[in-house]
């Protein structure tokens, strides 16, 4: 397994996920960080179903979308960035994309500490999601 490459594309995927639900919500003038708000205010429904066939779900301080079996678990941190991921939100990511082979929790998690030590990762202190390193 190459975490690299799950990263890269479990954010590829979030991304998509996140510009169309901001598409069809018409929040494209709204920062990312306040799709929890925007959610909360019911600007955006708990859940449906997206043009592209995704539905998506809001849960406490996430939103899970599922597209053709493959599901991403999207975290926001407490600044409101989506761009966070954890050993759980990788694995079950990884377990619906064959692409990835199967890489146990264990393995991920490993792979995660060994880039945080290489300072390619981070955790901010007030998150429990990874985000990558900004380059300085």
């Amino acid at each position: 397994m190459k975490i690299e490459l799950l990263i890269t594309a479990y954010l590829d995927a979030v991304g998509d996920c996140i510009s169309e639900l901001l598409d069809v919500y018409s929040c494209k003038d709204a920062p990312v960080h306040d799709l929890l708000g925007a959610w909360r205010e019911r600007r955006i429904p708990t859940s449906g179903k997206l043009p592209s066939g995704r539905a998506f779900a809001f849960h406490d301080q996430g939103c899970r979308f599922v597209h053709r079996g493959m599901v991403v678990e999207v975290g926001f941190t407490p600044d409101g960035r989506c761009d966070g991921f954890d050993a759980p939100r990788l694995d079950e990511f990884s377990a619906t994309n064959p692409q990835f082979g199967r890489p146990t929790s264990t393995e991920i998690a490993a792979a995660l500490k060994e880039l945080e030590h290489l300072r390619v990762v981070e955790l901010p202190s007030n998150s429990t999601l990874y985000v990558l390193r900004r380059l300085q």
